[in-house]
């Protein structure tokens, strides 16, 4: 213990003891406050099931209160520490015993004493003070008893905290959690987990609504439903299956908007908000088919329905929505093929795009539309087509008439036909071959078009038979055929041919004598025509001048 001249310092640990126990109290008293705070809010919540907000305004209210009380408390006990002298004082009041000695000896040892009697009388008086203090233990000062107390207090309201949490059992966690503001589902025998929650759907659409549940399952529970009118409806929200943790039920082409919430045994869901949004639809559909360069066609309008498109071509959409979209596409039927469109215009609601008739598979289209929302279409229009080839050419040989001629070696065969198409030819050629040719490579002429590329082409042509090679004999047999050859680079070209001909060639004698001949026929056939004048002539006589027949 200190001496004499170290009673200050033995007044400065005394100091301390008091400040420390101050402290002490203080956390001790706002241990306990907040604890107790803690379980008010606790049980109120167990109790009355209090929203956020409440839980809140109590935690805040009851820590508040709480900390205040402590605050002021131990505020009070700090200012209640005296200092110096009154420290001083306040040690003797504890210990009557010193007999004033030791605030003499603080007050007294600050004068500076000139004469030296009274300096010794001060000096022996501290030294006197400091053997006292000296069998003073700074416990029976300051003693540990209030601070026990306290402690004992704090831990007691701890206590009951806790054998309230113990009693609550697997509850005492979300209790808790609930208490610090946390957004959990009051604690029930039956929780409700993994709602479906708040959906933006389609007019019409159905809508599944699900919830897991854990802790007691019963068989069912309840979908309450309220509509934007006010009407509140209750329906049934039965398990999958029995005693499956799952719940789900289906409403069936919603109108309109509502809310819902879901009620199983005890527990009780949030409220989420079912929006129903108008389904994008396309208006004004303006279609234009785009024909193959090789048509040498313009783009026309075409309308929807039975449509016949060229194999190659490529058919425009375009339309407008009655909404804004995030996107459209188009679904070709027939084939499994989706093309995109793009989407535009002031307020996103305009669709245009192309798309490829490349195969005679394609049956139809339908487009598909889907809003900034996210609400697809529903049973989009189906617009049928048909995707035809390129017809080829149609060819006629007009002259010769008959389908066998008789021709010399030197003579010359005049050949007439007919072709045609129905966006213009490419080409014309004569092809011939032997009869009796097996190797399945006949001989070409090309034919000039003569400026006929489009549309109809009918021409002459003198088939000098002598510049042949390798020469002609008496007795072959010739075949020929006309070919015309269409523009189509899409998917041709496509080759039409005339019938098969065939040229005799045989001698001069045998020409002369078919010549004869046919000249007989004709000349035969005109008498017939003469005589068959006559009698039409005589009969119309009759009818006019009502002459009997004669006999």
């Amino acid at each position: 213990m200190p001496g004499g001249e170290d009673i200050s310092r033995w007044i400065e640990a005394v100091r301390r003891r008091l400040v420390l126990f101050a402290l002490a109290e203080t956390a001790l008293r706002l241990t306990g406050a907040v604890a107790a705070a803690v379980t008010v809010v606790v049980i109120l919540d167990y109790g009355f099931e209090f929203p956020r907000w409440l839980r809140a305004a109590n935690g805040i209210g009851m820590l508040l209160l709480a900390v205040g009380w402590a605050w002021r408390v131990g505020w009070r006990r700090w200012c209640q520490i005296p200092r110096s002298d009154g420290l001083a004082l306040w040690v003797e009041r504890q210990r009557p015993d010193l007999r004033s000695r030791l605030i003499s000896s603080v007050q007294l040892s600050r004068v500076g004493w000139e004469v030296a009697e009274a300096r010794a009388f001060v000096d022996r008086m501290r030294v006197d003070a400091g053997e006292a203090a000296r069998r003073i233990s700074l416990p029976e000062v300051v003693p540990v008893g209030r601070v026990r107390l306290l402690a004992i207090r704090a831990l007691q309201i701890l206590m009951v905290l806790g054998v309230f949490l113990m009693l609550l059992g697997p509850t005492a966690w979300i209790l808790l959690r609930r208490a610090l503001l946390e957004e959990v589902s009051f604690p029930r025998r039956t929780q409700i987990r993994d709602v479906t929650g708040a959906l933006v759907v389609g007019r019409g659409e159905d809508v599944t609504l699900q919830a897991s549940v854990e802790g007691v399952v019963p068989k069912s529970g309840r979908l309450v439903v309220r509509h934007e009118g006010g009407r509140v409806q209750e329906l049934s929200f039965d398990a999958e299956s029995p005693g499956a943790p799952r719940f789900t039920r289906i409403l069936g082409g919603v109108p309109a908007s509502f809310r819902y919430r879901i009620r199983i045994n005890d527990a009780d869901s949030d409220e989420f908000a079912v929006e129903v949004l108008p389904r994008p639809v396309l208006t004004n559909l303006v279609l234009t088919q785009i024909l193959p360069k090789y048509t040498g066609a313009l783009p026309r309008r075409v309308v929807p329905g039975e449509l016949s498109i060229l194999r190659g071509s490529r058919l425009r959409v375009e339309g407008t929505a009655g909404q804004p979209l995030r996107e459209a596409r188009v679904r070709l039927s027939g084939i499994d093929r989706v093309i995109e469109l793009g989407v535009g215009g002031d307020s996103m609601d305009r669709v245009v795009g192309e798309i490829p008739m490349d195969l005679a598979t394609i049956g139809g289209f339908s487009v598909e539309l889907t809003d900034r929302r996210g609400i697809p279409s529903r049973d989009p229009a189906v617009y049928a087509l048909n995707v035809v080839e390129d017809k080829p050419p149609e060819v006629r040989i007009v002259v010769p008439s008959r389908r066998e001629d008789l021709v010399t070696t030197h003579g010359t065969e005049l050949i007439s036909f007919e072709a045609k198409d129905d966006f213009g030819l490419g080409a014309l050629r004569l092809r011939f071959e032997a009869a009796s040719s097996t190797n399945g490579s006949p001989a070409t002429i090309d034919l000039d078009m003569a400026g006929g590329a489009d549309g109809v082409v009918r021409r002459r042509f003198d088939w000098r038979l002598v510049s042949l090679q390798p020469p002609l004999v008496e007795g072959a047999m010739v075949e020929f055929w006309i070919e015309a050859v269409d523009r189509n680079d899409v998917d041709g070209p496509g080759v039409g041919r005339s019938e098969r001909y065939l040229l005799r060639v045989v001698t001069e004698a045998e020409k002369r004598a078919d010549l004869l001949g046919r000249a007989g026929d004709a000349i035969g056939r005109l008498g017939d025509v003469a005589q068959g004048q006559e009698r039409l002539n005589d009969s119309l006589g009759r009818l006019i001048l009502a002459r009997p027949a004669a006999p």
